[in-house]
């Protein structure tokens, strides 16, 4: 295709992935990429003053839109600004996309200190990014885009990063057709789901701890469902987690018993206000994280587990 760039690549793939905002600091290592993202006109670019609050920004436009978050940073110190965003995102299983620039290639790990050369930015991506990917030359610019977003989008969500030399994002490149994997093979073990079952109709005090894959999987209305059918039929029921955002509509279709805790997406922590763990005799009077409530739960249950099924 004439004058199709590396950069329309970027722009074209994100349009793909119907992301309407993304959040940037120009510089000169990523201004083909914002140009190529005005040029075609499908995604709003949305300055940010610092790179940390740009990550921030994306991770909670990627929790809120269900769609892929996006931050464009700059090679060398705006990439390491992104780190905490993206611890963030890691432990929120939030899928958060880290565009990044280089040197260009023919000064790429030449220790010649080139305009923000950053040898090490691929290892420190690494440290709180589940793939990292630095394409070496034009050509392998789409594959290495849609392998880290095959691995966001397998298994639990987590944030990726795409680092690319300048060069090559004024290089002469092709669009690409993005295809996402399907998660539709990470299915709950029955037997696990057995024993949560039983383990609740033995207990006194409930607690269900809502993960955020409910929101991510728009379960809303299941998760709604079943803690109604659980509220009427166990007479008393916590809703708490990453997920409990989906239970959009408060105690609706509760009953009075069931004790919806802070059901909003988001936040840090959960506060309980009587017993709530399986044997009704430890008070919870405040957990400040879910893993603290989990440590307290008689059944916890994980479906990640290198990606599939299982039960601790």
């Amino acid at each position: 295709m004439e004058d199709f760039s590396g950069a329309d690549l970027i722009a074209d793939a994100l349009a793909q992935m119907e992301v309407e905002h993304v959040f940037a600091i120009v510089s000169i290592h990523n201004m083909p990429i914002l140009d190529a993202i005005n040029r075609l006109g499908k995604t709003q670019i949305i300055d940010v003053r610092h790179e940390q609050a740009g990550t921030h920004a994306a991770d909670g436009y990627a929790r809120a839109s269900g769609k892929l978050g996006v931050m464009i940073a700059s090679t060398g110190p705006g990439t390491s600004n992104t780190v905490t965003g993206l611890y963030e995102a890691q432990y929120g299983s939030s899928r958060v996309l880290v565009i990044t620039g280089q040197a260009e290639t023919a000064f790429y790990g030449k220790g010649l200190a080139y305009v923000h050369e950053a040898e090490k930015q691929v290892p420190m991506l690494a440290s709180v990014c589940r793939r990292v990917e630095s394409p070496r030359s034009p050509s392998q610019l789409g594959a290495a885009l849609q392998t880290v977003l095959n691995d966001m989008y397998t298994g639990r969500g987590a944030p990726g990063a795409l680092e690319i030399p300048i060069d090559i994002q004024y290089a002469s490149n092709q669009p690409i057709t993005l295809t996402l994997p399907s998660n539709a093979q990470f299915v709950p073990n029955e037997k696990g789901l057995d024993r949560v079952v039983d383990a609740l109709s033995q207990s006194r005090r409930r607690i269900l701890l809502v993960g955020g894959g409910a929101i991510a999987a728009g379960a809303h209305a299941e998760v709604h469902a079943g803690g109604a059918v659980a509220a009427e039929a166990l007479q008393h029921m916590a809703v708490a987690g990453k997920g409990r955002g989906a239970m959009r509509h408060g105690r609706a279709g509760l009953g009075q018993q069931a004790h919806v805790v802070a059901a909003v997406p988001g936040g840090p922590g959960v506060l309980v206000d009587e017993d709530a763990v399986r044997d009704g005799g430890d008070r919870v009077e405040q957990a400040e994280a879910v893993g603290e409530l989990q440590r307290r739960l008689a059944v916890p249950v994980d479906h990640d587990l290198e990606f599939g099924g299982a039960l601790r």
